[in-house]
């Protein structure tokens, strides 16, 4: 038995890089907020892509190095000091994102390695379940961001 992701998934996280476009639009410093909440989401995103990128079916290995990007992605998330009450909550859902993504990718990289498929099934599921909350935050922090930069003037 095989467990397979489906093309979806490189396309949400091909959604973060969206932020950046926003974010440089923002005002003063909201824009410096917004751009280092982005900066960190793109570089984890980056990394994450590139591994199953280069991996085309993610297997055991893969799977626990999306896990460490994750790890390193919600450590660098959690370090960012944001003034902006609503960045901060945003920052906190990416944490908690993070955290889940992590958890349930190291999960079905154990389940993988130990050919245990019925567990790996179940942690497939929870893995997607978890990625499918990326897509509805990027759209939130991009329109955030958005209604926040100053209008230009003719």
């Amino acid at each position: 038995m095989s467990v397979s992701f489906s093309g979806s998934m490189a396309l949400k996280w091909g959604m973060v890089a969206a932020i950046a476009l926003f974010s440089l639009a923002c005002s003063d410093n909201q824009a410096a907020q917004c751009n280092r909440l982005t900066e960190v989401a793109n570089k984890t995103v980056g990394e994450v892509q590139a591994i199953v990128s280069g991996n085309g079916q993610p297997d055991g290995e893969a799977l626990r190095q999306v896990a460490t990007s994750f790890d390193t992605g919600r450590a660098e998330m959690e370090a960012l000091v944001l003034a902006d009450e609503q960045l901060q909550g945003y920052q906190t859902r990416f944490i908690q994102l993070y955290e889940e993504v992590s958890v349930s990718a190291q999960q079905l990289s154990d389940a993988l390695n130990s050919q245990d498929f019925d567990t790996a099934q179940t942690a497939r599921d929870q893995f997607q379940a978890s990625t499918e909350k990326e897509e509805p935050l990027v759209r939130e922090v991009n329109e955030y961001c958005a209604a926040i930069a100053p209008t230009v003037e003719n």
